[in-house]
């Protein structure tokens, strides 16, 4: 889907499951991509792309996926490639569209009664009327 040209892959060393060889290995995997920039998606794509996933999207226009869960840089390069797998599937799903429903009557009831409720609390904080 994604051309290899478009990830650049980093590694440095990463913490997690290993023991001093972990302390010892590259074996952390950052993966590296800048959707805005793509060729694999169409125009309409990149922009949902960008949208959906604005929160993890560096200023820089960069998308990083990191992991340092396995022991070997492969693993870990693995996982990055099947978390930006499941990211993209999620973020160019086509959404649902919601369907109006009319509310309940016990729910237009509950409505009635929270507002009363409230209008009562208040009115209960009121200064006393010398007519009361």
């Amino acid at each position: 889907m994604i051309p290899w040209s478009e990830l650049r892959f980093e590694q440095d060393l990463g913490g997690g499951p290993g023991g001093q060889h972990v302390n010892r290995t590259a074996s952390r995997v950052t993966l590296i991509w800048i959707p805005a920039a793509s060729e694999a998606f169409s125009d309409f794509e990149r922009r949902r792309l960008t949208e959906e996933l604005a929160h993890r999207i560096t200023q820089a226009g960069e998308l990083r996926i990191r992991s340092a869960s396995e022991r070997s840089a492969h693993r870990n390069r693995e996982e990055c490639l099947s978390l930006l797998a499941t990211l993209l599937a999620h973020a160019l799903a086509p959404r649902r569209r919601r369907v109006a429903t009319r509310p309940t009557r016990a729910s237009k009831k509950r409505r009635r009664e929270d507002k009363q409720r409230r209008s009562d609390v208040k009115r209960g904080r009121r200064r006393p009327r010398p007519d009361d």
